[in-house]
């Protein structure tokens, strides 16, 4: 599923630098490409139950694929809310 999102998908950089790789004819994923760097494992988890819970509260009415990207582990909540409202607002105008 990842190559499939990575290879045929649109990209979208929100301003706090998280990457979104979008694919909207595709049926509803969520995956995330986050690198050991990123942290420990508490908070790697900790970023993919955010995202999770995110995805499930904005993008309920789309079919979308959607990998997420962090730059870096100072991400906090606000910031991921933030671009995931962008990303929302840019697929409102497309037909997900």
């Amino acid at each position: 599923m990842f190559k499939s999102v990575i290879s045929s998908s649109q990209t979208f950089k929100s301003k706090t630098n998280i990457s979104f790789h979008f694919k909207i004819t595709a049926s509803p994923f969520i995956g995330f490409m986050i690198n050991r760097r990123f942290g420990n494992a508490v908070s790697r988890n900790k970023f993919k139950n955010q995202a999770r819970a995110l995805y499930v509260h904005l993008f309920s009415q789309y079919s979308c694929a959607l990998i997420v990207r962090p730059p870096n582990e100072k991400i906090i909540y606000s910031e991921l809310r933030k671009a995931f409202v962008e990303l929302e607002t840019k697929l409102k105008g497309a037909a997900c």
